[in-house]
């Protein structure tokens, strides 16, 4: 009697669930992340015109950080031939361009928090073979300084690595980097400003004696400065590799 009484409240949760969703899939409607229209409920998380717009990094992209290059021929983009990065390696899903940048724009500063759920699956299929070979023990997002996480309300970079780590099954450590500096908004520096502007904004927060290797994320890479300041303080406290997964590459 009990076990039948277990599987009928458990049906019940079930079609609460089901319910739940329905009703908010009339409340609010889920839209594409691209061009932010409206898409039937239990379809793709992008529309059909988007679809084919997405700005995919393909081959040839640096072998380094993983932006996308101009030439067959070459292994590594022009920054990283010039200039030692303190990461092992990267990669992205998306470049920062077109709809893609709008999107990214939309999630930051207009609250669009649904879609990272569309990032962080974008992100994992892209990265599956990359995963595999780096083998990282923990997930670590870019952490934020606490005055501009309460000013936007969320953390994505945090948001993000919760949601890979439910869909990779990596241990996520949110709080194990802290962003200790408010620092200036990297968006007008230039590379050397912005290397300076961070440095010795990051520090490390937890025990890491037993992790070998990390996975970084971030919503968007553009000079590696964040991701080096970072990677500097995980080596100092142990780590040997830091890898990085971000959502695009400008």
């Amino acid at each position: 009697m009990k076990k039948k009484n277990l599987l009928s409240d458990q049906r019940v949760v079930r079609y609460v669930k089901r319910a739940g969703k329905s009703a908010l899939g009339i409340l609010y409607p889920p839209r594409c992340p691209l061009c932010d229209r409206i898409i039937p409920v239990g379809k793709d998380r992008v529309c059909g015109e988007c679809r084919g717009e997405l700005p995919w990094i393909i081959q040839p992209y640096c072998l380094k950080c993983g932006k996308m290059l101009d030439r067959s021929e070459k292994e590594y983009c022009d920054d990283c031939l010039k200039r030692t990065h303190d990461f092992t390696q990267g990669i992205a899903a998306f470049r920062y361009a077109g709809k893609m940048r709008d999107s990214v724009q939309r999630m930051k500063f207009s609250n669009r928090r649904e879609y990272l759920d569309f990032y962080a699956e974008a992100m994992v299929w892209r990265a599956e073979r990359w995963l595999f070979l780096w083998r990282p023990q923990r997930i670590i997002p870019v952490p934020m300084h606490w005055m501009k996480k309460n000013r936007r309300g969320f953390n994505q970079s945090e948001l993000l690595a919760k949601k890979i780590g439910s869909l990779t099954g990596i241990p996520v450590m949110p709080h194990a980097v802290r962003k200790r500096k408010n620092t200036k908004d990297q968006k007008k520096l230039s590379g050397q400003e912005r290397r300076t502007n961070l440095k010795n904004a990051f520090e490390v927060s937890a025990d890491l004696s037993d992790v070998q290797s990390v996975l970084v994320i971030d919503d968007v890479y553009t000079t590696g400065s964040t991701i080096d300041e970072i990677s500097r303080v995980l080596k100092r406290a142990g780590v040997r590799n830091v890898f990085f997964l971000v959502a695009a590459h400008r």
